[in-house]
């Protein structure tokens, strides 16, 4: 904030409370705005921007966005913290503010307001008119699929310098290339829940028809969602390599935790509340025989896509985690895992990450040892690529999980 105010998040240990506190840095004190508290948890994000462009009833006041509804929208509040009134509502994530017009009255924001699997740059009402309805956001993206907004405004007024643009897709190496695009599929949890993936298959003329060896690529940590309409997916270079190996490749988000911008109560509903104990692994990855029966192994049109047998899983960090539990916990379906730099008990990982999902170790101990691969690992009778990176590229997977897994596999294998 500007006026030589500091302004600072503070989060509790259980991440269920977070403060907003002002800092007069001329003199030291220290003013308590407002408190964020959820049942679950407080995710961080940087989505607050002060209002004093112009004066007005609402100078010196803001806008933050809070998740307290279930999904993230937009609020305005008074020079004093108290919340005035919503600027956005309904089924949808504000991902980042793009820029606020207070004279014109207007809030820009990228959101999820035309489906999870897309991201568009949107404008509203920065103040509401009393008890009228909300309006819907105007878009102003074109197409479908993800945009990212950027815009460079100047220091000394805000004025945009360079307002945000769409530029076509003219690269012409990657039409050389002839990548062909995944296709989206989706698929109902026994709970109803919508679940997303993104299917690339091996090119039938060259190859031959399906089914052949299939690869799942995860990540499923909380709050990352793989699967959306980008062209990311398009070039990622692994899966079109893989295609051309003759391997089936599926990329899922059908963890119940990276799933936030589809359902985002979902992820606190399954792992947070007390009556499911704080259990991550666990629900993460009950999914997955869903999943692989119903979309992969039903042997009959269009969906008899994978040969039974030959289906393993991949993945890097809580990618290589969930590989794991995967293969450890189903191994009736999955054959085989390439486990890349994985957690493989939560009590040695980062505690800030950690403790959010799970609690303290000493609140939480049956839970954490029912998390741990190695609570269900018996390597001798599945078959799992380990890689235990430790060379540390992923700094906060100690050196503890790599060492535990490491030395399992090998004793297990004797």
């Amino acid at each position: 904030m500007h006026g030589n105010v500091l302004t600072v998040q503070v989060l509790n240990g259980s991440h269920t409370k977070l403060k907003i506190l002002k800092f007069d840095i001329r003199t030291g004190e220290r003013t308590v705005l407002f408190v964020e508290e959820q049942d679950s948890w407080v995710n961080l994000h940087d989505c607050l921007m002060r209002l004093d462009k112009v004066v007005s009833k609402f100078s010196g006041g803001f806008l933050w966005a809070s998740e307290k509804t279930g999904f993230r929208h937009l609020y305005l509040h008074d020079k004093s913290g108290a919340c005035l009134s919503p600027i956005t509502q309904g089924e949808l994530m504000v991902e980042q503010i793009a820029g606020v017009n207070e004279a014109a009255g207007l809030v820009h924001f990228t959101g999820t307001a035309d489906g999870p699997l897309e991201s568009h740059l949107y404008c509203a009402k920065l103040f509401p008119e009393g008890s009228s309805p909300l309006q819907t956001p105007q878009r102003l993206t074109h197409g479908k699929g993800k945009h990212v907004v950027v815009l460079l405004c100047s220091l000394s007024d805000g004025t945009a310098l360079i307002p945000p643009f769409e530029q076509p897709f003219t690269i012409p190496r990657f039409k050389w290339l002839q990548l062909e695009p995944p296709e989206i599929v989706s698929v109902k949890a026994d709970d109803g829940t919508v679940l997303y993936g993104t299917l690339y298959k091996p090119d039938a003329r060259k190859f031959g028809p399906l089914p052949c060896r299939t690869l799942i690529s995860v990540y499923s940590g909380p709050g990352v969602q793989l699967v959306c309409d980008s062209w990311v997916n398009t070039v990622g270079i692994r899966v079109q390599y893989l295609c051309n190996k003759v391997i089936l490749v599926w990329k899922v988000s059908i963890s119940c935790s990276g799933i936030l911008y589809c359902f985002p109560n979902f992820s606190a509903v399954v792992l947070c509340f007390h009556d499911v104990n704080l259990e991550l692994g666990s629900l993460d990855s009950s999914p997955f025989p869903c999943f692989v029966i119903d979309q992969i192994l039903v042997q009959s049109g269009p969906l008899w896509l994978a040969e039974a047998g030959r289906i393993g899983l991949y993945g890097w960090s809580y990618g290589g985690y969930i590989s794991a539990m995967g293969l450890v916990k189903y191994s009736e379906i999955f054959s085989f895992a390439v486990s890349g730099a994985p957690v493989t008990s939560w009590d040695g990982y980062n505690t800030f990450y950690t403790e959010k999902y799970m609690g303290l170790p000493s609140e939480n101990t049956t839970n954490y040892k029912q998390s741990s691969v190695m609570h269900h690992a018996d390597f001798s009778a599945v078959r799992v690529l380990f890689k235990p990176d430790f060379t540390s590229s992923d700094p906060a997977v100690k050196l503890g999980c790599k060492f535990w897994l490491s030395l399992r596999t090998v004793l297990t294998s004797k």
